[in-house]
């Protein structure tokens, strides 16, 4: 038996595994290789969908699905399919186009498998496509979007957009929603969140609840820690994730993934 048989690392990516310059260090690539040599498994908590992976998949080093859209669906590359999902419900949408008509200069970013359509279209979410390399398409509303949304990305201010979190926590249960960065407010079933996703995922590799780890930097991110036997966070988490943290790693320019698995390898000794 392998070091690493049936331990799972689930890392989110922006912020986390990839540095300020979308970029993996050659110290955590060594490590990633190593973990998964070692009978790891290695993957990815994202709010990005599959699209926008696309213009950095190349730089990546994972062999366990992936848990996209905050936890709305898991993909496996292997076989190109979903292998789970839990999409926002079609009687949402009225509530959420209107979110449009109440607060003026928000875009809502649309997304399906592969798929983004945005409305309103904001400066934030050109720059937004752009900086992730994907594109989209513009329907007049969300109403023109077809059956299978995963995720609701709203950009504006920071003002304009706690305004609108506190709006949906106080009168919609049904939709989880949370801040990815200060101009990103993520939109997404209340079933679901990068911490079941990662249980989900678990339970589908085999692996037990005490070999699960986690690390994220962000709002979004806290369930996916909450969901690890040991939870770990870079020097560049906000404050809320560094919370909750039970570690503190480097920061995302620093090899934080390297970090991590030095530190999980304590429980796990060498087989030689």
């Amino acid at each position: 038996m392998n070091r690493f048989e049936k331990v799972l690392i689930v890392t989110d990516l922006d912020g986390t595994l990839l540095d300020s310059t979308k970029n993996i260090g050659t110290e955590t690539k060594e490590a990633i290789e190593y973990f998964i040599s070692e009978g790891g498994y290695f993957t990815f908590a994202t709010g990005r969908l599959v699209a926008s992976l696309e213009s950095i998949r190349n730089k990546l080093i994972w062999n366990a699905p992936v848990i996209f859209a905050n936890g709305s669906h898991i993909y496996d590359y292997k076989t190109e399919k979903i292998i789970w999902d839990c999409t926002i419900p079609n009687d949402k949408r009225a509530y959420l186009q209107n979110i449009l008509s109440e607060f003026p200069g928000t875009c809502m970013e649309v997304y399906r498998h592969m798929h983004c359509d945005m409305i309103n279209v904001n400066d934030i979410s050109i720059n937004h496509a752009k900086g992730f390399g994907f594109g989209y398409d513009v329907p007049k509303d969300i109403f023109e979007v077809e059956d299978g949304i995963y995720k609701i990305l709203f950009t504006n201010t920071h003002e304009a957009l706690e305004k609108i979190r506190e709006k949906i926590t106080a009168e919609e249960p049904s939709l989880n929603v949370c801040f990815s960065n200060d101009v990103y407010l993520e939109v997404f079933s209340s079933k679901t969140d990068k911490g079941i996703g990662a249980r989900v995922l678990a339970d589908i590799l085999g692996v037990k609840s005490e070999d699960i780890y986690t690390v994220g930097d962000q709002e979004n991110d806290l369930d996916l820690l909450r969901s690890a036997s040991l939870a770990f966070a870079p020097e560049n988490a906000v404050e809320s994730v560094k919370s909750v943290a039970d570690i503190i790693l480097p920061d995302n320019n620093h090899n934080t993934i390297a970090a991590l698995i030095s530190c999980i390898s304590k429980r796990y000794p060498s087989k030689d």
